[in-house]
């Protein structure tokens, strides 16, 4: 079901209006200048344009065509299963190393374990139920057909949690990259890894380090190539023992809720994003 008119009149209105509240003034529809506001504006035009792209793009399994084009399939995960009916699937086939996750939003993915599987099925079929787009009107996820499907783990050294690697990507160019361990890390590193004076959540700014991961140049080369015909978008990889991974393209982080400190970043990062390439 396409977005009307009319519903993309309304969603302008609430986004906008979640914009006043959070931020103490009105949204600049028609002249935004900085990241954030640019971020907010995108949500609204990507529901007048109908930017069917970023739909496809935001489709965990559908964007894999998108990768495997641009950067190929040697950089994407091993999916075992994929349908619309979890009881179709065949999740008492996989244990250890194996999640079973959805296409169509954030987070809902579990472990599959040994054992009855009745619990996971219903978790998956909850999800499945569920339209991402009404938790914060992001309109590349109104139309994603949800399917479930099973995929192998990625996994770092010694099993652990694989880093993630968010590359912020503007007009084909990485900016910086935020590791990320499910933890929600706190940090940013530029190209050469140095560190950046940088934080995108109120008051936690980390203090710590994490060590540059192996192929790093290869790694942004990668994120460039899928970023190349997007104004903005952040490219998730993950590299492990030099292997790098697709994970996923976000075009509206955090719904546009970021608190960039400090706040120069949010007008620099707004000056290279040119507007005439917001959705």
């Amino acid at each position: 079901m396409a977005l009307s008119e009319a519903m993309a009149r309304w969603a302008q209105a609430q986004i906008s209006a979640r914009y006043q509240h959070q931020f103490g003034y009105p949204l600049p529809l028609e002249k935004p200048r900085t990241f954030r506001e640019k971020l907010f504006v995108r949500m609204v035009l990507m529901h007048h344009r109908h930017c069917r792209r970023y739909t496809l793009l935001s489709d965990k399994l559908a964007v894999r065509s998108y990768v495997n084009q641009c950067i190929g399939s040697k950089h994407l995960t091993t999916i075992t299963w994929s349908g619309a009916d979890p009881l179709r699937a065949p999740l008492e086939l996989y244990s250890a190393g194996y999640m079973a996750k959805t296409n169509h939003g954030s987070g809902g993915h579990r472990l599959i374990t040994s054992g009855d599987q009745s619990a996971l099925r219903c978790h998956l079929n909850q999800q499945l139920k569920q339209n991402y787009y009404w938790l914060a009107l992001e309109a590349q996820y109104y139309q994603i057909k949800p399917k479930a499907f099973i995929e192998q783990l990625v996994q770092g050294s010694n099993n652990s949690a694989a880093l993630n690697f968010r590359l912020w990507c503007f007009h084909g160019k990485v900016e910086f990259i935020q590791p990320d361990d499910g933890s929600h890390l706190n940090l940013f590193y530029d190209t050469s890894w140095a560190a950046l004076n940088l934080s995108y959540r109120a008051k936690s700014r980390a203090h710590h380090h994490c060590p540059a991961p192996e192929n790093l140049q290869g790694m942004v080369e990668l994120a460039e190539a899928l970023a190349t015909p997007f104004g903005f978008v952040r490219v998730d990889l993950y590299n492990i023992n030099g292997r790098i991974i697709f994970s996923e393209l976000t075009f509206t982080p955090l719904a546009g809720d970021l608190w960039l400190e400090p706040a120069e970043w949010d007008s620099y990062l707004g000056s290279i994003w040119q507007n005439d390439s917001l959705a």
